[in-house]
């Protein structure tokens, strides 16, 4: 039980990181904000190494490719959509839409690592992933306020474009961190964590913040336009770094590494569920009677898998 209360304590902290991501992109582009995130996760684990003493015991191996792809795949693709997502939807939403990852990360870990999942852990995934659908905003097809105004309609026409965007975004977010999961599950037994979380910050960071050089030195219209380096954005950007980048996945990464990644993925199904009560109340993100029964699937679903799904 150690494993799933480790998974679920870095599911806590991923899911309040939410509500720090979707405040930091509206002060912040995303490509700004990736490079203060990444930046600050990189350099406090660079810090950790050298203070450790933990580069000695850099090493080789097929761990090691697997984090460097997932460094790429996760921290720079998915986060790339991800925060694009975060811009048209609600955290939660957004957030919950994107655990979708759990069912390819599960599938990918039965196809290439040899893992059977028990029936309990099925059910639960299945409850996980039906809680993140019911999650989803109900498209509307009637104008703001009712009004048949042909302009009320092109608002209607306009905001459900906006949100059919950004679930395509979030859904795409799924993909890519459904494949990260499979990556990290190779790391985590073949890498020392600290050494795992230390490349999977760093060349992000590296790479984020090549870009946003790049980006400043060719005067780049958009990213002089939103300001460049809010102070508000660089906080939030740093507290999302603290929260999910630190917190989460050195808990994630323990628990990977000492459970099966198919008792252990669905666990992080509990995100949506801080994702969304932090949102409400921090964000006031709207909370409907629909969303409300989706996290309860969801958390349904947890305690499944973490009372029988190790079984």
């Amino acid at each position: 039980m150690i494993a799933q209360a480790l998974a679920i304590g870095g599911a806590f902290f991923g899911g309040i990181s939410q509500s720090m991501a979707k405040r930091g992109v509206q002060s912040l582009t995303p490509t700004h904000f990736l490079a203060v995130k990444c930046g600050a996760s990189g350099a406090f684990f660079t810090l950790v190494a050298l203070a450790t003493q933990a580069w000695r015991d850099f090493q080789w191996n097929e761990g090691m490719v697997a984090i460097l792809a997932a460094s790429i795949v996760g921290p720079i693709i998915a986060w790339s959509i991800y925060t694009r997502a975060l811009m048209l939807v609600d955290a939660a939403v957004a957030f919950t839409v994107a655990q979708l990852n759990l069912l390819w990360g599960m599938l990918l870990a039965i196809v290439f690592l040899g893992e059977r999942p028990s029936i309990f852990t099925a059910v639960g995934a299945v409850a996980i992933i039906a809680g993140a659908v019911l999650v989803q905003p109900q498209l509307s097809g009637q104008a703001p306020g009712g009004t048949d105004r042909p302009e009320g309609r092109m608002q209607a026409l306009a905001a459900r474009t906006t949100t059919r965007r950004g679930l395509l975004l979030a859904l795409g977010t799924s993909v890519a961190w459904g494949i990260n999961l499979l990556l990290f599950r190779v790391a985590a037994v073949n890498l020392p964590p600290l050494q795992a979380n230390w490349v999977r910050t760093a060349v992000p960071g590296v790479v984020w913040g090549l870009t946003v050089l790049y980006l400043e030195r060719s005067r780049a219209p958009r990213g002089l336009q939103r300001g460049g380096f809010h102070p508000t954005g660089v906080r939030y950007a740093v507290a999302t770094a603290l929260l999910a980048d630190v917190l989460d996945w050195t808990m994630r990464f323990a628990a990977l590494a000492s459970a099966p990644a198919t008792s252990v993925i669905p666990l992080t199904g509990t995100e949506p569920l801080f994702a969304a009560l932090f949102a409400r109340f921090v964000l006031r993100e709207s909370l409907t009677l629909r969303q409300a029964i989706g996290i309860g699937s969801t958390v349904s679903g947890v305690i499944l898998v973490a009372a029988l799904g190790s079984g």
